[in-house]
């Protein structure tokens, strides 16, 4: 679990143009300790901060993505998961459909499938972003 200084956080949110308050830099701490994706529930039972609401949690992540602090994940368990975004732009996810396991995984190689997806659509002119998730199930769920 990874540790970061309150002046660390006020840096993420200060270089995002974001304003400091008690509420997101809990959150941020939250973000950057589980180094996971994370739904709202889960951070709301881990906040230390009892002034969190649920609508102030949504509120700060939402805005967390719009400055490009966080992605949305969605990992089909109900909710959209939040994790923070890292310097790696090609990160993405295998999810147990048993146990909820996730671990992460680097690169996919996305770009002669961008290709193919554009040279056969009629509407699309070019991809900026993409989100791939796989579903299955890990070793201990198959024993």
């Amino acid at each position: 679990m990874k540790k970061l200084a309150n002046v660390e956080l006020y840096s993420v949110l200060y270089r995002s143009g974001m304003k400091i308050t008690g509420s997101r830099v809990e959150i941020l701490r939250i973000l950057y300790e589980l180094d996971a994706p994370v739904g709202v529930p889960e951070l709301f039972d881990i906040a230390v901060n009892r002034n969190i609401t649920y609508a102030t949690a949504y509120r700060t992540l939402d805005a967390f993505a719009t400055a490009g602090i966080v992605r949305k994940v969605d990992l089909r368990h109900g909710h959209v998961d939040y994790e923070l975004v890292k310097d790696k732009h090609d990160h993405h996810h295998i999810v147990c459909t048993g146990c909820g396991k996730i671990e992460d995984f680097d690169g996919c190689e996305v770009e002669a499938v961008i290709k193919k997806a554009l040279k056969g659509s009629k509407e699309f002119q070019e991809v900026s972003d993409h989100a791939l998730e796989l579903f299955g199930t890990c070793k201990g769920c198959s024993a």
